[in-house]
């Protein structure tokens, strides 16, 4: 079982590296909007204990949303304090998906061997996002506010590429949040799979992260993507923790599911 302070500080740098446009504390739950891109960034999160009973504040939560236009959409880490709320969105007939799940490790147990710097190659947000969007065929209806969150991001951050004969081949970006380090969108270029590149980028990306303090690396993977995650274990990555969304089931349909399609692409 995890040290419940490494959850919660993972959790504060995946909000951190995932920012939404407007979001509102409620007695001890955290409701995040950004124009409806994306679970995470559109969810209500628990923090810490709350003074006013849970069927008040789902309730308020849902009238939040129904402001924004939006479905309630309750993002759930899988923790003790967490099972009653899951268990009443439950029996309001919220429906379970997405599980997925964080994984970590410790600098000194990367796997992930040195990559030469100059193989990779630093690019500017406006220069990185149309070739992430090239590569993970990014539906284009979602590409500006997905820019705009990335835009918004506040600690360091670096999008990266390496290139094979001057054509990219892997992109990806990593967010360091004092000592964490998180792996975002590490795509490999259809064509080019099975051959390292994706493994390669980490690396490059990880030494810069070392280089500027980090000591743990984290990513986010959806708990199917089998293929994925054996992947990142033999890079010494460890499971640390998981969560899932509960939505009502009118709103499967809107949200089925961006992130689990763009998983099967991630993995190299």
């Amino acid at each position: 079982m995890p040290v419940p302070c490494i959850i919660d500080q993972l959790e504060a740098a995946a909000f951190n590296a995932w920012p939404a446009f407007q979001q509102i504390l409620v007695d001890g739950w955290l409701v995040r909007f950004a124009n409806g891109y994306t679970k995470r960034a559109n969810s209500v999160n628990r923090l810490y204990p709350s003074v006013s009973p849970n069927d008040e504040l789902i309730a308020w939560c849902e009238q939040l949303f129904q402001a924004q236009g939006l479905p309630p959409v309750f993002r759930i880490v899988g923790r003790p304090e967490t099972q009653l709320l899951d268990t009443l969105l439950d029996q309001r007939g919220y429906r379970l998906l997405d599980r997925s799940v964080v994984m970590s490790c410790k600098e000194s147990a990367l796997n992930l061997l040195p990559t030469s710097q100059e193989e990779l190659t630093r690019l500017s947000l406006d220069t990185w996002f149309p070739l992430f969007c090239r590569l993970s065929h990014s539906p284009e209806h979602t590409q500006s506010t997905h820019q705009r969150i990335l835009e918004q991001i506040m600690p360091p951050c670096l999008f990266a590429a390496i290139f094979d004969d001057g054509q990219p081949v892997a992109c990806g970006m990593c967010v360091l949040d004092r000592t964490l380090c998180g792996f975002f969108d590490i795509i490999t270029h259809a064509d080019h799979r099975g051959r390292g590149y994706g493994t390669r980028l980490m690396g490059a990306m990880a030494e810069w992260s070392r280089g500027h303090g980090a000591q743990i690396f984290y990513l986010q993977v959806a708990e199917q993507n089998m293929p994925a995650r054996r992947l990142y274990h033999k890079l010494g990555f460890r499971d640390t923790y998981h969560y899932w969304y509960r939505i009502k089931p009118d709103a499967m349909k809107r949200y089925r599911s961006e992130e689990l399609k763009a998983e099967s692409r991630k993995y190299n």
